[in-house]
């Protein structure tokens, strides 16, 4: 994505934009299950929220027979290569990547008239009609109405980043809890990804294809808006995936572990370094080595436009 390239946008917006979205970039999620599971004896159980809204875990009429990991293959350039899916109801099935930047605004009318303009057009028939259409990062407030909890307790939809107290048995459960008192560990409140209902009362920053999913099928209801940044849409990186990713399915088919090690790798990389625009936010680290005691002396230089 482009920030600050276009017309109509200052330099604070842009820095504004860029931390909008670097707030929601999330890390990779850890699970840490505390279960004994016997082959043919421990029943599989299911959560659920009870009248008092305590979580619950309760017992169903299937046994315990196998453990499985699932795991995704070409998640990466599958999320950043703009390829037709049918599982995707927005945009003629296409994910759109954000381009450059047409708009940002923190004003909450002005807010909400980009959000519901975007969202009433998210059902695109041909693909020109929806790469015509914005891509945007908005910034809600939301809650899923309690009815609803029970559908998705068992499969938390919101992954999101917030600040939690490690120490407490409500909010870590009572086994990790135990093992932090156990061990002794000094941990207070921290800032962890974890999977949530809904975003607790905090502002959250979400892309286009996320909020629309949390709405149309997870029952959120927005209670107020801070700020949106809009992008006109591109399918840049759809070449990239689709070659590198056919080497590797060759690859894989003739057996060609290099290959095919070597062209995952590439997407990952890709993934997390050809998507960001660090053109304008580079910083650079000069250090000396002084001869007389050893001693390393860091200077930094900051730049801003790294072309020059």
């Amino acid at each position: 994505m482009t920030i600050g390239a276009c017309s109509g946008v200052t330099e604070e917006q842009a820095e504004k934009v860029h931390n909008q979205i670097r707030s929601g970039i999330t890390g990779g999620l850890s699970n840490v299950w505390h279960r004994k599971n016997i082959s043919g004896e421990t029943k599989i159980n299911h959560l659920c929220v009870d009248s008092l809204n305590r979580v619950v875990s309760r017992d169903s009429s299937w046994t315990m027979n196998h453990a499985n990991g699932v795991d995704f293959n070409s998640l990466y350039p599958f999320s950043v290569g703009s390829i037709r899916t049918p599982s995707n109801p927005c945009d003629n099935g296409l994910m759109y990547m954000p381009g450059n930047l047409r708009e940002y605004s923190d004003d909450p009318i002005r807010v909400k008239e980009l959000f519901n303009e975007t969202y009433n057009k998210r059902h695109q028939e041909n693909d020109e009609d929806a790469k015509n259409g914005y891509h945007i990062f908005v910034t809600p407030k939301a809650h899923m109405l309690r009815e609803y909890w029970n559908e998705f307790i068992n499969m938390l939809p919101v992954f999101r980043n917030m600040m939690i107290d490690a120490t407490d048995p409500n909010v870590v459960g009572k086994v990790n809890g135990d093992q932090i008192k156990k061990l002794q560990r000094k941990r207070g409140v921290e800032r962890r990804l974890t999977c949530l209902l809904d975003i607790h009362g905090e502002f959250q920053t979400f892309s286009n294809y996320y909020i629309f999913f949390l709405i149309d099928y997870c029952h959120l209801v927005i209670d107020e808006f801070r700020e949106i940044s809009v992008f006109h849409k591109t399918d840049c990186f759809k070449n990239l995936v689709t070659t590198v990713m056919g080497r590797r399915i060759e690859a894989i088919k003739e057996k060609n572990k290099g290959v095919d090690k070597y062209s995952k790798m590439i997407m990952n990389a890709s993934y997390g370094f050809n998507i960001k625009n660090n053109e304008n936010y580079a910083k650079v680290e000069l250090c000396k080595l002084q001869s007389d005691n050893a001693v390393s002396r860091k200077e930094q230089l900051f730049g801003h436009e790294t072309n020059q």
